[in-house]
């Protein structure tokens, strides 16, 4: 049925089982912001109806157990939210926060302060202010848009906005506005990563303006 509402760009329901039972007590300290690509909802969407037969092809329904609790940071570029299970991420949905009993701030701030934790114990940078990639786990470096005092302090070294591509969720990389040498050689390592990449995330190259980031390019149409 072509027409319901795809939520991922592989799998229209994510993984979330093993959270399902289980108290926010024995999985907050193993949230994290997870970044994956995600078409964010963007029509208004119908229940989907028990009598299949009573579907209707004009309209777009919503896929039930499959709504993503999400946070938009621009264009393409979503931060979703996921427990670490080890062996995989479980990624959090609204009936996980209706069981906890919280709201989607309580735990954007968890999130944040689980990744903080672990950017102290093993974030790594390879590059310089020229151009510089942000290591952490092969996992949740796109997080790192999320958290302002690096930009802040990376803008004041190189004295200019900052300009970054996060092409997979393990890749980030940053330059600065002017030095178009480097932004032309990110946009086209992006552009293959993107193409044959594992986990491909956005299309977009962004820039840090007034705290925010904006689109600055596209690397795919």
């Amino acid at each position: 049925m072509n027409f319901l509402k795809k939520i991922f760009s592989k799998s229209s329901i994510p993984n979330t089982g093993a959270i399902d039972s289980t108290s926010f007590e024995n999985v907050s300290n193993k949230i994290f912001p997870y970044f994956k690509q995600f078409l964010a909802p963007s029509v208004t969407t119908d229940a989907l109806p028990n009598d299949f037969t009573k579907l209707d092809n004009k309209k777009t329904y919503d896929i039930p157990q499959a709504k993503i609790v999400f946070l938009n940071i621009c264009e393409d570029l979503n931060c979703l939210y996921a427990v670490d299970m080890g062996n995989s991420f479980d990624i959090i949905q609204e009936r996980h926060l209706a069981d906890w009993n919280i709201d989607q701030d309580t735990l954007h701030l968890k999130a944040i302060e689980n990744f903080r934790s672990l950017m102290v114990q093993k974030m790594t940078a390879k590059g310089d202010t020229n151009g510089i990639m942000f290591i952490i786990d092969g996992n949740l470096e796109a997080g790192l848009v999320l958290i302002e005092e690096i930009w802040t302090q990376l803008e004041e070294q190189i004295g200019e906005p900052i300009v970054i591509t996060v092409p997979s969720r393990d890749v980030i990389m940053a330059t600065g506005r002017s030095n178009r040498t480097m932004i032309d050689t990110f946009k086209a390592n992006s552009k293959e990563i993107l193409l044959n990449g594992n986990h491909p995330l956005s299309k977009n190259m962004f820039i840090r303006e007034s705290g925010q980031w904006r689109l600055f390019e596209r690397i795919l149409a």
